[in-house]
This record gives C-alpha cells, structure tokens and sequence, in this order.
C-alpha cells in the first residue's frame, strides 16, 4: 500500500506498489496513476498491469499539509512530483517571493462581508460565523479557544507569473471562544498554514504553497491577534510539528520523500532559535518526557532531547499511528524490513530506542500484515491491522492475548474509552469491542473515520454518495446527533464530543448536542 496526500485529497494504492513517479491530478476526486512495480490485487484488479498502480481518493480523507506519505513499512521508495508550469524543479531556494506585500505585523481588523450563502443548519448546530470571502481551510481548538483560517485580505498577493500559487490571497486567522464570540481577527500577509496554540499565544506559518514546496514560508507568534515576531523566510514547507512549554518544534520539507536533507529547529516564545539539526522530510511530531519524537520521511523514527537537539537514537521505520505516541516508556514503530507474513509491529524503548519485542500475524485470508495502529492502555496494546483484524497484545512481551475481525479495510489507529475499543473501517461501518474482544454493537455501512472520543461517546465521519455525515454515538451505539455536509473534504477539529467544522463558503460552524 502506499499513500499520497494532495493539498486536498488522500490517494491510496489499490495494491503495494513501488512507485517510481506520479503525476498529481488536475482535479479533485481524480484517479491518480503512477508508475511503478507492484503485487497485483485481488478480484476484479487482478488482471491489473503490474508496472501501473491505481490510486484513488480515500473516502474518509480530510484536508492534510503533507503532500507526500510513503507506505507504512519502508521499502517504497517515492519520486519528487512533477515541477508545475515555470516552477524550479523541487528542493531549490531561489523561487521568487510575492510580488504585493505589507509585512507589517498585521491587525485585528473589524470589518465584515457580505456572505455568499446561507449558513449551515440543522438539530446538532449550535452557532455559526461567518469568516470572509473563500474557504475555511484550517481550525485548531483547545477547551478555551477556538482558531480559524478564513477570509482573505488584501495584504498580499501572489506573484501573477506564478498563478499555481496557493492560496491565491492572503488570509485572516480569527481566534473565537467555545460559545462563539470572536476574541481578534488577524490579516496576515500570506496564507496561513497550521495555528498552534501555545504558551499564550498561538503559532501559525505564513507563507504560500506551490504545491511541491513553500514559497516565502516563515513561522510567526501571535498574542491577541497582534504578531510578536516573524521567522527567518525559507522556500521549504515548514511544519510545526509539537509545542512543549514555550517552545514550538519545527520540520522542514519538500515533495521529494527523504529521510535526509531536511532540518528540525527549535523556538523559543520570543522568536530566538534554541537549536537546529539535521533531518528528513517532518510532517508531525509529538514531545514526551523532554524527548521530541519525529518520522521522517516514512522511513525512519527518530528521538532528539528538547533541550538542545541532541538526537538521542533513530530506528528504521515509520511511526504505526500518524504521529508517534510514546506510552509507559515504549514507542511504536512499523518495521524497516519486510518478512515473510508482512511489516510487523515492533515496540521500541522510548529512551534507547531498543527493541522490545515485535508482532507480525496473518489473520485468515490475508496476504500480508501491515499494521495501521497501536494503542497501549494499561498491560494491552491494541493493533489494526490495514486488511481488517483488531490484534489485543500483552504489552509486556507483545503475546497475542485475542483478535477480532471485521469484514472491511482498517485505516487508523482504534481509539480506547474505558472498556470499550472503537474501530472504523473502510466498508463495514464503526465497531465497538469490549477489552475482552467481544464486539458491543457495529453501526452503519461504508467508510467511517474515527475523529474523537471522550467520556460522552464517539464522534466519526461517514462517507455517503452525495457527501459526509458527522455522527456522534454514545457507548451504548445510539447516535446522540448528525450533520450532513456537502463539502468534501473539509476541515474540522474535535473537543471531545464538540466538533467545530469549516464550509467552502466561508462559515465556521459549531455542531455538538
């Protein structure tokens, strides 16, 4: 299996593929080709060219800033995208930066337009405000703030000789309060990519996107709306990876997947770089224990102290779940080289990076393992596995203690309430399994995506023919309210069981019940 992310889709691989070069389509929902060498799939796709993979959009994908993911497991190797239309071929320095700009610190600006549609309705909505012109293209929440990306501004404009440049405005990042008032609106000077809230303030990168790297990418630090400092400007993506105290950690990257040749730095709330070392492609990272953990590239983990960089182990292989997730002292990791049954699961000591034991089983009918989630609570790790079987595991030798099986592809990580394991699958619908592995109740048909889960229930996404539907359950697998939306895919953050989503036209909306 392998995975691309567009800036707006998620594609994956009918069958592993090794790919060898792609072209992005022009359009969203679009069959992707790529070519390359690969096992062929099964039924109707048998009869498949092996030298061409088939990548098709993911139906329970949302809005991603990593362009480009290899499969989990190494050895699929993945070529940079094609340059667009009088863009400098991936990696180089010397674009040309935006030809309109006021890079003055940006205001809480008051004005308002006149919306484009009507807002979002319906039992689970419990308000709406509307952002400006365009999309809402980003939303990040805590329990006390809301923020989101929406609007545009006249701050900024592309260069008009790179019309392929992303977002064709500059935008508004505008922080709200749980119940709906705004707090401050402020007009950057350039798109703005991943709001990070941190030690009193929040992060974000300005910049533009030119779809196989940043252009004129800087990190920023906002304290009420009013920017406290801007970066040094690079034309590499930059992604901010973790916070810890006043620190944000951040990952540079480009569309060429490496596991070198990149770099991760840290800053401090006032702007000054505490350290920088050297690295691969970093979409995501997590801080543990003064210990900052970071994929790179999909083919390598590695552990640096927070502190002052020093990387203190690296492991071949990429992290299980989307970002590592150190628990008791281990991290997982999925396997750099593949065996017989597939890509087993290896349990690492999170402060050596020594393995502790590694799990790999077939479960009947399928050809090979690839794990797509591990999730320790308490003495169990609880593993998915892509092809549909729930793996509970000791966590102290990785002895499989039971397994469940569902009748469709598992994607993600489970999530873990109490006693309950929650599973979404690809064509058989949201599970609930007991920590015993016998199964509470399945709900629904079709793709759904696990979004959050807390005390009250379990918040999903499920993919229907004319759009997604936001369903949240209660443990005992009654729906406790929904919400159908049309745009797909669109971006949304989780607090609990409440769900702030975005519209392409422009609302950002507040569902719970």
């Amino acid at each position: 299996m392998s995975r691309f992310v567009s800036p707006t889709v998620t594609y994956h691989a009918e069958w592993p593929c090794q790919v060898s070069s792609m072209t992005a389509p022009a359009t969203r929902g679009q069959v992707l080709t790529v070519q390359g060498t690969g096992q062929r799939g099964r039924g109707a796709l048998a009869n498949a060219p092996q030298d061409v993979c088939l990548m098709v959009p993911h139906p329970t994908t949302m809005p991603s800033r990593r362009r480009l993911l290899t499969a989990l497991g190494a050895g699929l190797g993945l070529a940079g995208c094609t340059a667009g239309p009088g863009e400098t071929p991936t990696g180089t320095d010397d674009t040309p930066t935006d030809a309109t700009r006021d890079d003055g610190p940006g205001e809480s600006g008051t004005a308002t337009r006149t919306p484009s549609g009507e807002p979002p309705s319906g039992p689970a909505v419990e308000w709406t405000r509307y952002l400006g012109d365009g999309p809402v293209s980003a939303i990040t929440a805590t329990t006390g703030q809301v923020y989101a990306v929406g609007g545009t501004n006249d701050r900024a404009t592309p260069n008009p000789k790179r019309e392929y440049l992303r977002p064709e405005s500059s935008q508004n990042l505008v922080a709200f309060t749980p119940g709906g008032d705004r707090r401050w609106r402020h007009e950057a000077a350039g798109g703005v990519f991943d709001p990070t809230p941190a030690a009193g303030g929040v992060y974000a990168v300005i910049g533009w996107d030119a779809g196989t790297h940043g252009v004129d990418h800087r990190v920023v630090r906002l304290e009420g709306g009013e920017r406290q400092w801007a970066g040094t400007r690079s034309n590499r993506y930059l992604e901010l990876l973790a916070t810890a105290g006043d620190a944000v950690f951040v990952g540079t990257s480009d569309d060429g997947v490496s596991s070198s040749g990149e770099s991760v730095f840290s800053l401090a709330a006032d702007g000054t770089e505490h350290w920088r070392t050297g690295g691969g492609d970093a979409w995501r990272g997590v801080v543990h224990d003064r210990t900052l953990y970071v994929p790179f590239g999909g083919r390598q983990v590695a552990a640096f102290d927070t502190e002052d960089g020093e990387r203190r182990w690296e492991v071949r292989g990429d992290s299980v779940n989307e970002t590592p997730q150190p628990s008791s002292g281990r991290v997982f990791v999925g396997s750099g080289k593949e065996t017989s049954d597939g890509y087993p699961v290896r349990a690492l000591d999170a402060a050596t990076g020594a393995e502790q034991w590694s799990f790999v089983s077939l479960a009947e009918g399928d050809e090979r393992f690839l794990g797509t989630g591990a999730v320790r609570q308490g003495d169990t790790v609880y593993v998915t596995e892509y092809d549909g079987t729930l793996f509970a595991l000791d966590a102290s030798d990785g002895s499989e203690r039971w397994r469940y099986r569902t009748a469709g592809q598992i994607r993600e990580q489970p999530l873990v309430v109490g006693d309950t394991v929650y599973l979404g699958t690809y064509e058989d619908g949201i599970h609930a399994v007991s920590t015993a592995g016998d199964r509470r109740w399945r709900r629904r048909d079709g793709p759904v995506r696990l979004e959050d889960a807390d005390d009250a229930g379990v918040t999903t996404t499920i993919r229907g023919e004319e759009g997604s539907e936001l369903v949240a359950f209660g443990h005992d697998g009654d729906p406790r309210w929904s919400h159908t939306t049309t745009d797909d895919p669109y971006p949304f953050a989780t607090v609990g069981s409440r769900v702030y989503l975005g519209t392409e036209d422009g609302y950002l909306v507040a569902l719970g019940g």
